[in-house]
């Protein structure tokens, strides 16, 4: 069985650790998302035979985000607790080792705030016993950024692909919500619903996140993008000019 995605899911879109390896298939592509998603994504379908020349370019786009600062610097993950949500009732489904370390935040802007680059597309696979999922994220958007919760949505795609064949078994659109909140121990009680086709939450996923490390500094990542220039040209660009950190 392939294990549950839940959290490598968030890990990939939210945070773009910089420990973090892209899914790398030897093969050169150069369509942009937009593109990809209009013309690739069609052909993806049950029976069709998996290249990976049919995924995406990675980190063509990117997004600027404020980081909550009880929130900022390097957070860890031990074990997952997953229930089912049917008619409003949580069930408890098992708990499951689930070990992640997440690097929130990677800039600090001159009124003393946290922000970190999500880059999109980003590819990682999951690998089962009989197949291999690749799980494409392609977008986030956090709905609050300050208090004492932050909440983000995500969006990604699932194709799963059989050992075997090599053919393509499920493509599977995932929407989710995870909702973070501080906790009076010092911890981070992370929250991560996956949604039904109608938006409701269907399953849910609870993790107890410890903090590792504060915050610091991070002005580039292993593949060289320049995240200093990055976040300066971003609040320069929505007129932000009084968070412009000094050089």
């Amino acid at each position: 069985m392939v294990r549950t995605l839940l959290f490598l899911i968030l890990w990939q879109l939210v945070f773009s650790p910089a420990s973090a390896e892209p899914l790398r298939g030897g093969v050169e592509k150069t369509h942009t998302l937009q593109e990809w998603e209009a013309n690739v994504l069609p052909t993806i379908k049950v029976g069709a035979v998996w290249s990976d020349s049919m995924l995406p370019t990675e980190h063509t786009d990117q997004e600027w985000f404020a980081v909550p600062p009880w929130k900022a610097g390097v957070l860890h993950g031990e074990t997952a607790m997953e229930y089912e949500i049917k008619g409003g009732q949580l069930r408890f489904l098992g708990s499951h080792k689930n070990r992640f370390d997440l690097l929130a935040g990677q800039q600090e802007d001159a009124q003393g705030g946290y922000w970190h680059c999500a880059r999109f597309p980003n590819v990682s696979e999951v690998e089962g016993d009989d197949r291999l999922v690749v799980v494409i994220g392609l977008a986030s958007r956090h709905l609050q950024r300050y208090g004492n919760q932050e909440t983000v949505k995500e969006r990604s795609l699932e194709i799963a692909r059989s050992k075997s064949s090599g053919k393509v078994i499920s493509v599977r659109p995932v929407n989710s919500t995870s909702t973070w909140t501080p906790q009076a121990d010092g911890t981070l009680l992370l929250m991560h619903d996956t949604l039904g086709p109608n938006g409701q939450s269907v399953k849910e996923g609870r993790v107890k996140v410890k903090r590792l490390a504060p915050f610091r500094t991070i002005d580039f990542l292993p593949d060289g993008f320049d995240l200093r220039t990055s976040f300066r040209n971003f609040l320069a660009s929505h007129g932000m000019h009084d968070f412009l950190p000094s050089d």
